[in-house]
């Protein structure tokens, strides 16, 4: 369970739980975290810098990851849309966007949206369960959001988490 929910929260925080120490302890999340979109298709995400290190995840090419600023040599600690935790050369990313970090939500089941805030909406699709989502607005106990590969539509927030840092 504890290795389920660990997958939620973006490395920062509970990198000495998962046996990691790729942050500095006085590391501090910032309020905004800048989105990143992986520029080739199979960029390895690493326990630690270097290609000798052990590989946690791959990206495709597009896929976007979570950047809260702590870079190791030429490589950046991310966060994918899984909740996968590590480094990745920066040469393969560049620049998306950016989200305030108070804006990232999960929900421990799948959370369907729908293409309007209608009664009569007709489903898009689901979120995966802890999956990291951003959610733009909320009005009335209903949310606007996205997941990292920016599909999304509008969403009920009840048994949303706001991802606390």
């Amino acid at each position: 369970m504890m290795k389920r929910y660990a997958r939620v929260f973006i490395c920062f925080v509970l990198l000495a739980a998962l046996g990691v120490s790729m942050l500095p302890a006085a590391y501090a999340i910032p309020s905004k975290l800048t989105l990143l979109k992986c520029t080739v298709a199979g960029g390895r995400v690493r326990t630690a810098p270097g290609s000798a290190n052990p590989v946690v995840d791959s990206l495709s090419k597009g896929e976007i990851v979570l950047y809260a600023g702590y870079k190791k040599g030429s490589h950046y600690c991310v966060c994918t849309d899984k909740g996968k935790i590590g480094y990745v050369y920066s040469g393969f990313m560049s620049y998306y966007g950016s989200v305030r970090a108070d804006q990232i939500y999960y929900s421990s089941r799948p959370v369907k949206y729908y293409n309007s805030a209608t009664r009569n909406a007709r489903r898009k699709g689901t979120f995966r369960s802890y999956e990291l989502i951003i959610v733009y607005q909320i009005v009335g106990g209903v949310g606007y959001a996205k997941n990292l590969k920016g599909k999304g539509g509008f969403i009920s927030m009840s048994g949303m988490h706001k991802k606390h840092w």
